[in-house]
């Protein structure tokens, strides 16, 4: 429909703008002809009054008829030629307007025209990028699918890679507790033996002294002759085994064995580290993330403990047992961890949560052996180093006044209000808890 009528305005345009033209030259040769009339010379060019003679034969008609139905002069003038001129200019004016309102009408339909394909050429637009749009998406699924798939993957090689370290690891401690022990046993041994042969020196002693007095009595007995007397028969058990030792052979060995235990006791401080809540740090997270992030807490606390002498360490998931020469040293480790963990949960761990620490100090006089590990160490003043980690605040220090009287900056330790195993306890808190 839309085409016919573009047809149908398409003629009708031509037609207007035909006649106009035609219009156009009827008022060019009507303005000539009143040009050469007027033009008196004009009459002596060859052709000219022909010319002229044609073109009155052609408007002669119609000129003769509006004269006819018009007064014949205005005031001397022949105005019908004019009339006719007139009426010749308006139909020209008439068909211009309403070629340009066709003209318009062909725009508009154009326009609609050049609008449609345009709109058309949008919606195909449309539907290619949504179509790539979809495709992308489709593409980015997959990528994100098989990239899950890939670290997952990984995630389970690294798992077994670290549960194949966690056992090497374990090994390796389990062999060498097991050489300590083997070593601690040797050498209680190789001190059972001295003691042994330490035994049989003395028996021996006391039988050669037993003998000789035995002998001097019996020479003594030959010089003044007595009554024969029965000889008294040695004392033996079942199978010629000698009799069990006696009381104050026993009593030496038992005072010897505490000579040398009491040469073993040292006065020393034991310091005990726990990470707050690290169950509760763990929800949520990679596990390997988790495991770098200890790995790298556990150096952090080696290296306070390289730094102020410790002496042997035993360690649990996520927490430690020192042993220190001094409270000075125990309590300057525990700061020193405290002070660290600023740095290290600002630029080192991964982990969301901060990392926060307990720890406990006590003092107190204990067998010390440097074969034995300390997990094999057992003493009531260990015990009370861990009590006062647990009741620990986080990166705070817990002590009894006993210890802080053996710091040198007391005062920089205040009362906690608390009894931890009968012992009053002071506390260090950090500037930054």
């Amino acid at each position: 429909m839309k085409t016919i009528k573009r047809v149908v305005l398409g003629l009708f345009s031509a037609a207007t703008r035909l006649t106009a033209l035609a219009l156009t030259g009827t008022m060019g040769i009507f303005l000539g002809a009143m040009v050469l009339e007027g033009w008196k010379e004009a009459l002596d060019f060859p052709g000219v009054p022909q010319a002229l003679a044609l073109y009155k034969e052609a408007q002669g008609p119609l000129i003769d008829a509006l004269r006819a139905k018009l007064p014949p002069v205005f005031g001397g003038f022949d105005a019908a030629p004019w009339i006719f001129f007139a009426g010749l200019l308006a139909m020209w004016a008439v068909l211009l307007a309403q070629n340009a309102r066709i003209n318009y009408h062909v725009f508009l339909m154009a326009q609609e025209k050049r609008n449609e394909q345009r709109a058309r050429e949008l919606e195909a637009e449309r539907l290619e990028r949504q179509r790539e749009y979809k495709e992308s998406v489709a593409r980015m699924e997959r990528e994100a699918k098989e990239r899950a798939d890939r670290e997952a993957v990984e995630r389970a090689r690294r798992m077994a890679e670290l549960e194949m370290q966690h056992k090497s690891v374990e090994a390796l401690k389990a062999r060498e507790a097991q050489r300590r022990a083997d070593e601690a046993r040797i050498a209680h041994e190789a001190q059972l033996r001295e003691i042994e042969e330490e035994r049989l020196a003395l028996e021996a002693r006391r039988q050669a002294e037993a003998e000789a007095a035995q002998k001097a009595a019996a020479e003594q007995a030959m010089h003044a002759p007595q009554p024969p007397a029965r000889a008294p028969e040695p004392v033996t058990l079942s199978g010629g085994v000698n009799k069990p030792r006696s009381r104050e052979e026993l009593l030496e060995l038992m005072a010897h064995a505490k000579k040398q235990l009491e040469l073993q006791k040292r006065a020393l401080s034991f310091l005990s580290i726990d990470v707050v809540d690290s169950t509760g740090m763990k929800v949520g997270e990679d596990p390997s993330i988790a495991t770098r992030d200890f790995k790298h807490y556990r150096k952090l606390v080696e290296k306070a403990i390289a730094d102020h002498k410790g002496l042997k360490a035993a360690w649990t998931p996520d927490g430690v047992m020192i042993c220190f020469p001094t409270a000075e040293t125990a309590v300057g480790a525990a700061k020193q961890v405290i002070r660290d963990l600023e740095d290290f949960n600002k630029n080192v761990k991964a982990m969301r949560r901060d990392f926060k620490v307990r720890c406990g100090v006590n003092s107190g006089t204990v067998l010390f052996d440097d074969t034995v590990p300390m997990e094999e160490m057992s003493d009531r003043s260990i015990d009370i180093a861990g009590h006062m980690q647990k009741y620990a605040e986080a990166n705070a220090i817990f002590l009894g006044k006993h210890v802080v009287a053996e710091m040198r900056a007391a005062d920089e330790f205040v009362p906690a209000s608390r009894e931890v195993d009968g012992c009053e306890v002071y506390a260090w808190r950090s500037q930054n808890n």
